[in-house]
């Protein structure tokens, strides 16, 4: 019954681990694609994750904008991000860059969700006190991935606490007459 509880307790910590893991690594971080760019009075750095983009899957797009002269991070920006298809085919897509939602206030943070694989162009646009300015590059965006790793990684996470349960009721319980027989045993000599 112990083992039992134990495998349990384990699999709910991990499940619960791979959800921070997931919550964390969708803020900030990710491949750097811009760095310290002049926009304006202003240069700007910019990190998107997951560093290789797929259709249909949250792109995070993380900002730093800081004060060309002084290298201080500008906390009062506005921040716009617009991301539009090389191809033309399909919709523009933007959203704001903002602090209420990064996991350390001296980044914008932005999330858009591509529908289709291609060419993009990202334009990051700042404006603040001073003149406002704006970063261009390009990326890829994938094809959707035809694995589901979060489903596998469950599914895999099942099946060892499957086996951990299985192993675990497959060994009698000691009876009563084994642990007393057990604590009868004189000590080993060393």
């Amino acid at each position: 019954m112990m083992k039992q509880r134990l495998w349990l307790l384990l699999a709910l910590w991990s499940l619960l681990g791979a959800t921070l893991v997931a919550t964390v690594r969708a803020h900030g971080g990710g491949e750097l694609k811009v760095r310290l760019a002049p926009a304006g009075a202003y240069a700007v750095s910019v990190w998107l994750n997951p560093p290789a983009p797929r259709v249909n899957r949250t792109l995070h797009f993380t900002v730093g904008v800081a004060a060309q002269e002084s290298g201080a991070a500008v906390l009062d920006a506005e921040v716009q991000i617009v991301m539009t298809p090389l191809d033309g085919a399909t919709a523009v897509l933007t959203a704001p860059a903002t602090t209420a939602q990064s996991a350390n206030r001296l980044f914008y943070e932005a999330d858009l969700e591509p529908r289709q694989s291609g060419l993009y162009r990202a334009e990051i646009v700042v404006q603040g006190k001073e003149e406002g300015g704006h970063v261009i590059f390009e990326f890829e965006v994938l094809d959707a991935s035809p694995i589901n790793w979060t489903l596998v990684g469950l599914l895999g996470l099942a099946l060892i606490v499957a086996l951990g349960l299985w192993r675990s009721r497959g060994a009698p319980a000691p009876s009563v007459a084994d642990r007393r027989s057990r604590s009868a045993r004189p000590p080993r000599a060393h």
